[in-house]
């Protein structure tokens, strides 16, 4: 779902991490971590996936640009929680 391009809109940005299966293998023992940005209404805007061990700040960049490629550069505004704090993510958003 995407906002209309040319509207003010706000996102929220979170992450969850899913420990892998012994099924999955070695290269994966420590799991994958999922990085999504919603829209207000908790709509899937974009999704990025990263390993479980990295740190959800690292990620901010790269989601706050998938994220206005998607609605067109619509978003003013995100909502993260306190796993992305510091000047680093708020530089790369």
């Amino acid at each position: 779902m995407c906002l209309p391009t040319g509207r003010a809109g706000a996102a929220i940005f979170d992450s969850h991490t899913w420990q892998s299966t012994p099924e999955s293998g070695a290269m994966r023992r420590k799991g994958r971590k999922a990085h999504v940005a919603v829209d207000m209404l908790d709509h899937l805007v974009t999704r990025l996936s990263a390993p479980a061990n990295a740190q959800d700040r690292a990620q901010v960049g790269e989601l706050a640009q998938a994220i206005q490629e998607v609605t067109g550069s619509s978003v003013e505004v995100a909502f993260i929680d306190q796993g992305n704090t510091g000047d680093a993510p708020v530089q790369a958003a």
